[in-house]
Order: C-alpha cells, then structure tokens, then sequence
C-alpha cells in the first residue's frame, strides 16, 4: 500500500497533525487562568490566532506556568512557527519535568518535521517515567510505522490496548499495521473492535473497507464505502464523500464493455462503399460505458475524443489509400474493451474506351 497511505491515514487519527492543520486542542485548567484559556480557544475558534497568541502572552506574564507555555506552544504550531512552538513546549517540561502534556505535544511536533529520532527519545523518556502511558506508547508506534518497522509499531499498539482495552485509537492504528503487514484478517477484528467502541469513527469504515477489498468480501467493502459517503457530509473537513467515492470506485469493477455507434459514413451490414476517387474518410461516433474511456483507437492509432455523459464522442480523420478494412477500439478504465470493423469496397473506375 505504500508510506504515502500510513502517512495519510495516521493523519485522520483525531487529535495528531502536521503543523500547519488542526492540531489537538489543550483543555483549559482550573487555575485562575481558566479564563485566559477560554479566550484563547474562542480566538482560536474564529480563525484570530494573533488575537490568541496576545491573550497567551498576557497570560505568561501574570505566570510562568507548564500549561500556560503549553498554549504558547499550541498557537505558534497553529500559526506554523514550528521553532517558537519547540521552544514553548520545552518550556513547559523544564518547567515541570512530568508535564506529558508538553513532551507529547514535542513528539507530535518533531514528528510532523521528520524529526523522528527525537520524538522517539522523547517517547522513551515518557515510558521510563510510566510504562503504561498509553498515549507515549501509541505516539512511539506511530514512529515506529513511519520507517516501516511493523513488528514494533504493533507491539506497542498492542501494549496501549494492554493498558486501556477501549482505546479505539490503538485498535484502529493496529488494525492499519496489520493490513500493512498483509494481515488482513487481524486488520478486520482490529477495524470491528473500533467501530462498536466509536461508531463515529468514519475513517475505521474507510480502512476495514480497504481490509474488506483484500479480503475478496467485495459486497461488505462497497456498504462501508457508501456509509462513509452516506454518512460523511457532516464532517466537512474530513472530505469523506470524496475518499469514499475513490474507494468505490476502486472497488467496483464494471465489467460491461463500451459500446461503439458509427455516427458517420454511414456503414451498412458491416461495408462502406466508396466511389474510387475518394482518398479520406471522416470518422465521428459515440462510445457508451458506465465508467471512463481510457482510450480509442482506429486501426491501431490513438485517437481524440470528448468526454459526455454517458461516455464519449470521437471523430477522426482516415486515409484510405491500401485500406479495405477499419477497426475501431475502446477501452475503459477496468481494460473492458469492444471493436467496432467494418470493410472499405471501392467502386471500380471506368474508363471510356477512346474513339478511333
């Protein structure tokens, strides 16, 4: 399946982003700067991150607090200030060297930059201080996903499901190693666990579709597909009717070959007479196919042709000269292919004897 797919798919994971997207939001505490921290999520909110980062900074100067560098470090990250981010989030942990709020937010970000040998210490340091700190143990397993090192990512999947048996995340992030690792039968029982813990979890539907699809269950992979198209609109950003429609279209392989009408000569019972001075005929006709026409062909050579609902119009220009028969071939996306031939007759010239 490629990197370029466990890339994409750990980025739908909820709350883990690149910098730059929509990053996990902090929860405002119950200190006195509670409201601080309200102002900053309603700045936030509507899109005013400069706004947000002035309440930030108001904030460090009343107190120097972990969570108060950790806003610092959440708006810069939105604002793509990727080094000021770094620097806020280190704060927050010098600060307090158990904060994990700060070291996640510093794994997260070094891996959005492909800084994975830091995220990874960071990950240890997390783990040496609590073993079982689930998150630590899914942010190392994603880590370990991104080179490609399947055996570990699972493992630690494993372990955060050992620690919290309802973490839907680790279910869903274990059943994309499996499927990775050419599992498809763990991938599914990973994917079914997600949804009855999350049924909301849309991107569990997409990947078990994926397993469905492996699996040869093609019926079961299509009904998810059209879940997530049915049931995706509502989360605009997350462009579900788009991926689920690829899906389907992916899946679903029509099998009806195009089928070919000549417009124009004007061939009947498979011939087309011509008179003998006739050097070029003008080709135009219409390919029907429930899915797109990859390509057309007459006589072996590509030819142009307009997309129309319901299929394509082509036309094309053809010497004659040598020829006694044409071909005319289509062939949709599934490679289903059909051929329309017919034979040139040419009238034989005559030629009036001359008079003595």
């Amino acid at each position: 399946m490629g990197k370029w797919f466990v890339i994409l798919a750990l980025l739908l994971v909820p709350g883990w982003c690149l910098p730059g997207l929509v990053v996990a939001q902090p929860l405002p505490g119950t200190d006195p700067m509670a409201a601080f921290h309200q102002r900053i999520l309603a700045h936030v909110s509507s899109g005013n991150y400069r706004a947000a980062l002035s309440v930030s900074d108001s904030t460090l100067m009343r107190a120097e607090t972990p969570l108060n560098y950790y806003y610092q470090g959440w708006v810069n990250e939105l604002m793509e200030a990727p080094q000021k981010a770094e620097w806020a989030y280190s704060k927050s942990i010098r600060i307090d060297t158990a904060y994990m709020e700060g070291y996640l937010a510093l794994v997260r970000l070094y891996i959005g930059q492909n800084k994975l040998e830091k995220a990874i210490l960071l990950c240890d340091k997390m783990l040496w201080m609590d073993q079982q700190h689930k998150q630590a143990l899914l942010e190392r397993s994603r880590i370990f996903a991104l080179v490609h090192d399947y055996f570990e990512a699972i493992d630690d999947a494993t372990l955060a499901i050992e620690v919290d048996s309802l973490y839907a995340d680790a279910y869903y992030l274990r059943g994309l190693y499996h499927l990775e690792s050419f599992l498809p039968e763990q991938a599914h029982d990973d994917l079914d666990k997600v949804i009855s813990l999350a049924p909301d979890f849309l991107d569990a539907y997409l990947l078990r579709a994926e397993t469905f699809f492996m699996l040869g269950r093609m019926d079961s992979a299509l009904v998810d597909a059209r879940t997530v198209m049915e049931r995706g609109a509502a989360f605009p950003a997350k462009d579900y009717p788009r991926r689920s429609q690829e899906l389907l279209l992916r899946f679903y392989r029509e099998s009806k070959p195009p089928v070919i009408t000549l417009i124009s000569p004007d061939v009947r019972e498979a011939q087309l007479h011509l008179p003998a001075y006739v050097s070029e005929i003008v080709l135009s006709g219409f390919a029907a196919d429930e899915s797109p026409i990859e390509s057309l062909t007459v006589n072996g050579a590509s030819v142009k042709w307009e997309e129309v609902d319901g299929g394509c119009r082509f036309e094309a220009r053809l010497r004659i000269t040598n020829t006694t028969r044409v071909e005319i071939m289509a062939t949709d996306i599934y490679q289903n292919a059909s051929q329309l031939a017919f034979d040139i007759s040419m009238e034989t010239m005559i030629v009036p004897e001359r008079l003595p």
